[in-house]
């Protein structure tokens, strides 16, 4: 992953040459290839870059990146998976490039079709386009939300960066927890966009572009809707076209993710989702390199199923074990290293430390397939219950009093909201998958 972030104001940046190694300071672990920084002519913009080489790794890819007149700039974060194509169409237009890069393809298809071209581009980015002769800045974000980009919009000043750190310890934005960021944690373990746990800074919404000109008017846009890609898929009620459609959409987009100028890895459990990646990318790319966190003395450790796997497929396979004292003696770095509060950050902290100290600087994940395939057994408990329909309201009762006996009180909160929410899908998910009911929210947060 790259890092990017920067400043604009209405007047000159004071200390603008500070402020930009501040944020790269705050960025460094995202990118140890490179690093630099652009200073617009005014002195009102500022773009910092740290640099992950994966596609072009030449000196000549390097950000921020210009066009040859110099009035266009771009900083950027992620992969474009099809720039090859949109190179070609370009050129076919006779648009000239100077690298082999995607960010040069990016920055092109910006400057000659416009943010709504975005619409084309197959990858994951958070991106900077800077027009100087304009003096506007845009920001944008892929379709999925794959590459976070954080913005704090204050008076007279936007800034952003890959992630909100930076911008607090650049001091663009005030440390004032976000009371509506923190309570949504707590109801699902993860904070949904455009909250986060910082007031006055905002997640960028994917599949969305947002510009500030020099005269102060801001335009939004939106380039894609993720909810379009369901459009006249499959349905489930014909088995084998959805089976076929879901084997070839898979193939192709592992295949997509394994284009780079760099090996590429791939996270490895004995989860379906991340052992069907690993199968797929094993025949696109034969000795494709492993990885698994085994955890000391614990029932959840997948170690030996996942060297099964990988010794079924014939990857080059390594196995990182952690027990108790290493989380201990890495907590604070740890700490440092998890941007907003997640209940999912320990593990992919290690897996990515070991790939990283194995020299492989792109992995594939299985991160949201248990989401999307419905892997957890809490998405085969919900149809059971809402098929019981009246009989499950009269056995609620019985059930949620055994089951706290048995269990204990803390499981009471949960049971209660299924008790009372029995019919509705959407309170009853709640209650399978949620962190903190709202029965509890009182105690927690005060009557407020």
């Amino acid at each position: 992953m790259c890092g990017i972030a920067g400043v604009l104001s209405h007047t000159p940046i004071v200390e603008i040459g500070a402020l930009g190694t501040a944020l790269g300071r705050a960025l460094a672990h995202r990118g140890p290839d490179d690093q630099d920084t652009h200073e617009s002519s005014d002195g009102r913009a500022l773009l910092v870059h740290q640099r992950l080489s994966i596609i072009d790794c030449s000196p000549a890819a390097r950000q921020p990146m210009r066009t040859a007149d110099g009035r266009h700039w771009i900083v950027y974060n992620g992969e474009v998976y099809n720039h090859r194509a949109l190179r070609q169409s370009l050129e076919t237009d006779g648009v000239p490039f100077l690298t082999g890069s995607d960010t040069e393809v990016l920055l092109q298809l910006l400057v000659h079709r416009g943010p709504a071209a975005l619409d084309t581009v197959r990858g994951m980015f958070a991106l900077a386009w800077w027009d100087e002769a304009r003096g506007a800045l845009l920001l944008a974000r892929d379709r999925f939300g794959i590459k976070p980009l954080y913005v704090a919009a204050r008076a007279g000043t936007i800034a952003y960066a890959s992630e909100i750190r930076p911008l607090l310890d650049a001091g663009l934005v005030p440390k004032n927890v976000d009371a509506a960021g923190i309570a949504a944690y707590l109801r699902w373990g993860s904070i949904p966009g455009p909250l986060t746990w910082i007031a006055g800074v905002e997640s960028l919404t994917p599949g969305t572009w947002r510009q500030w000109t020099s005269d102060g008017a801001t335009r939004c846009g939106q380039f894609a809707d993720v909810r379009d890609l369901w459009t006249g898929a499959p349905s489930g009620d014909r088995p084998e076209e959805f089976r076929a459609c879901v084997t070839a959409a898979l193939d192709d987009s592992v295949k997509a993710h394994l284009v780079a100028d760099v090996p590429v890895g791939v996270f490895l459990s004995s989860g379906v989702d991340s052992a069907l990646l690993a199968a797929i990318a094993s025949r696109h790319a034969p000795a494709i390199r492993t990885y698994t966190v085994s955890v000391a003395d614990s029932q959840l450790d997948e170690a030996a199923d996942a060297r099964a796997v990988a010794a079924a497929l014939g990857t080059t396979h390594e196995t990182l074990r952690i027990d108790a004292p290493d989380v201990g003696r890495d907590w604070p770095h740890l700490f440092a290293h998890l941007d907003q509060p997640t209940g999912d950050g320990v593990n992919t902290y290690y897996v990515a430390r070991a790939v990283r100290q194995s020299g492989v600087k792109a992995v594939l994940s299985g991160i949201g397939g248990d989401e999307m395939f419905g892997g957890y057994p809490s998405f085969r408990r919900l149809p059971r219950l809402l098929r019981l329909g009246p009989h499950a309201r009269s056995l609620a009762p019985l059930a949620a009093a055994a089951a706290t006996f048995a269990m204990g009180e803390a499981l009471g909160p949960r049971l209660g909201h299924l008790r009372d929410h029995l019919g509705s899908s959407g309170e009853m998910y709640r209650a399978l998958r949620g962190v903190v009911m709202p029965a509890e929210f009182s105690g927690i947060a005060g009557a407020r």
